[in-house]
């Protein structure tokens, strides 16, 4: 199984900063930011990993699915990644918004995403004080936040950084509600030449601290009671037996290479958005004696042998193809 992030691209592509970079760095717990910025090379990661696989929003989806992308589909890929044994599902993508013509699709949305247990949505803080929740998202918010450590030594205020009031935008109510967690993705780029180098992993507003949209999910993932959680500003985040680096704004460097810049020598295997929905996958044969360099494609009318039936691959439960 594996975790499994769902990003936005094109009009989002610096999202794959903002979640999976700050996700890698939990996997350098004992450097600290300035030996990190001068140990770039021995850093850096030796080969694809297979834990974590993004599935892009890239321009073929959208030319095939739509944009924007109908909901409808949102709701979908979760049910195949669910079926299909993912550990985790992350949107890197705010639902802030219902659908206008279809208030159907986020019910669905909704429905997929409770009966997973595990999707993780992203919302973004915003200018203004904002309204007064009703009592189930409220409950629903809180239990995102960090609760109050003697250990703690707060982050800079996220108010003081963005200049003003600053609450947070949830998901549409019926995506909070049943959300797994819950978290923030604004960005700090660096003030000197507007440049992201750093991925945000905590947020201060007033007394509250926020873990961001990844460290939420890392709660998760390392099992992590939320209360155990130590954030000492301008030190480290501490996570159970992992220690991670942040400068006083709640901030780590980035330790991702991705796609867009890396080409073949990205950190993680990216697969399109169609391709899961759809189920369209494509793999290579080891020993395969015409070339292991042949790559077969899986589609919905492509037929498989099932208890010794062949059937239609559409018709095939999508737990039973990762067995």
């Amino acid at each position: 199984t594996a975790l499994v992030l769902v990003l936005l691209r094109p009009t989002f592509a610096g999202a794959e900063g903002r979640v999976v970079d700050a996700w890698y760095g939990f996997l350098f717990p004992r450097q600290t930011i300035a030996q990190r910025a001068l140990d770039v090379d021995a850093a850096r990661p030796k080969g694809l990993r297979d834990d974590i696989v993004i599935v892009d929003m890239d321009n073929d989806t959208l030319a095939r699915l739509g944009y924007p992308l109908p909901r409808k589909y949102h709701a979908q890929l979760i049910q195949v990644l669910h079926e299909a044994g993912a550990r985790s599902i992350i949107f890197d993508v705010t639902f802030q918004d219902p659908s206008r013509d279809h208030p159907e699709w986020d019910a669905q949305m909704a429905t997929a995403a409770k009966n997973a247990g595990n999707v993780y949505l992203a919302y973004p803080m915003v200018e203004g004080g904002g309204d007064r929740l009703p009592a189930d998202l409220d409950a629903a918010l809180a239990r995102t936040v960090i609760p109050a450590n003697p250990g703690h030594q707060p982050l800079m205020s996220w108010e003081l950084m963005s200049g003003g009031d600053q609450h947070p935008d949830l998901p549409i109510g019926g995506l909070t509600k049943v959300a797994r967690g819950l978290g923030p993705v604004n960005l700090l780029l660096d003030e000197a030449d507007d440049i992201m180098r750093h991925a945000t992993i905590g947020y201060q507003l007033k007394d509250r601290l926020y873990p961001s949209l990844v460290t939420r999910a890392a709660l998760d993932i390392l099992a992590v009671p939320p209360d155990s959680l130590r954030m000492v500003a301008g030190d480290a985040l501490y996570l159970g037996d992992k220690r991670i680096p942040v400068d006083v704004k709640g901030r780590t460097l980035l330790r991702f290479h991705a796609r867009h810049l890396a080409g073949a020598n990205t950190t993680f295997p990216y697969v399109p958005f169609y391709a899961v929905v759809r189920r369209e996958f494509s793999f290579r044969v080891a020993n395969n004696p015409l070339g292991e360099d042949q790559v077969f494609l899986l589609t919905p009318a492509t037929q498989v042998k099932v208890n010794g039936k062949v059937v239609p691959l559409d018709e095939v439960d999508g737990a039973a193809l990762t067995r």
